[in-house]
């Protein structure tokens, strides 16, 4: 069995249990131990509740915009849980890819800014409303320095996978989980739980996997081509939307993006307001139909290759030919070059 095949089936087994009790089975490390990775937990907490305080109606990540999106009204039915008919296969060993995500970096408690038993505190009530506490501002791993580009894309996409199975909510951190009572940033979802949307999940995968801070707005994200990285300010490449019908380009757009990409779609074709992130998968995407994939959260209905609708928040997604994704993409950033 080649080492690619391997990798693939590690990466089912990982997801097919709770992210998060996978990822609190082996606890390694204290948050003194990972504190030159991360930032003291007095420096975080400073930092957290002296930015301005969330404004009611303002939103954080994305709009909900994107939840009118409808595409599987016709899926099929299925009984049980539902099984995604996409997989990843990378090139480089899962254990190199992500050495920190059973670390204490790699637990929910280092999500956020302030400590796990304050999440829940009057101060984040008033400050942080429905959103939650602030994601933390990770600097890049000691392990990352000297990969090659192609290392840093797939580690991306791992980053990321990590939280396939997670819902889609209006939160700064995934696993906050606030009590009955809390304020609520409504959406499709139908009820509080853990989760991020979608421009909040392409942040937190440069965040966390490579130390890059992108906007978390999902239009602010989409508009700046600016962001701070491990040696300063980044500038990422904008790939435009190709001119004349998204038929003809489609063929040409798939083979320009590289892994790890992160592409703004429309609410509509005509329509130049960005309103939906997700990040492009690549060749590590695997699809029994052959269908480009992507990684994102969303309350938007897509079916997958077997017909199936698959459920709102973070997954694997078709970037099918003629769909949503294709015909309303606007633009792309590439970060990494």
């Amino acid at each position: 069995m080649n080492l690619p095949l391997i990798v693939t089936l590690v990466i089912a087994i990982s997801f097919a249990s709770s992210p998060t009790a996978d990822l609190q089975q082996d606890p390694i490390g204290s948050s003194s131990s990972s504190s030159s990775a991360v930032g003291s937990p007095a420096q975080e907490t400073a930092e957290a509740h002296s930015e301005p305080a969330t404004v009611p109606g303002v939103f954080e990540g994305d709009d909900g915009k994107s939840e009118d999106m409808r595409e599987a009204d016709d899926a099929l039915a299925y009984e049980g849980a539902y099984q995604s008919p996409y997989s990843l296969r990378f090139h480089f060993p899962m254990e190199e890819l992500l050495p920190d995500a059973h670390t204490w970096r790699g637990s929910p408690g280092a999500q956020a800014r302030i400590p796990e038993r304050d999440w829940y505190s009057p101060t984040v009530l008033r400050l942080r409303r429905g959103w939650g506490p602030l994601a933390r501002r990770f600097e890049q791993p000691e392990f990352v320095v000297g990969k090659s580009v192609e290392w840093k894309r797939e580690r991306l996409v791992a980053s990321g996978a990590r939280f396939i199975g997670y819902g889609y909510q209006h939160h700064h951190i995934f696993d906050w989980d606030p009590p009955a009572g809390w304020p609520w940033n409504s959406c499709c979802t139908g009820h509080q739980g853990k989760g991020v949307d979608c421009s909040t999940f392409t942040s937190w995968n440069y965040n966390w996997g490579l130390g890059i801070h992108v906007l978390t707005n999902v239009v602010a994200q989409g508009a700046n081509p600016i962001a701070q990285g491990p040696a300063g300010e980044l500038r990422a490449e904008r790939i435009n939307r190709p001119e004349g019908r998204p038929g003809d380009w489609y063929d040409q757009l798939c083979a320009t993006l590289k892994t790890g990409d992160l592409l703004f779609i429309r609410m509509h074709p005509d329509q130049p307001a960005v309103v939906h992130a997700i990040m492009w998968v690549g060749d590590v995407g695997q699809s029994p139909d052959g269908t480009p994939l992507i990684i994102d959260s969303t309350g938007g209905e897509v079916k997958d290759s077997n017909g199936h609708k698959i459920p709102s928040g973070i997954h694997l997604r078709p970037f099918r030919k003629g769909g949503w994704y294709h015909t309303c993409f606007s633009h792309a950033h590439r970060w990494l070059k």
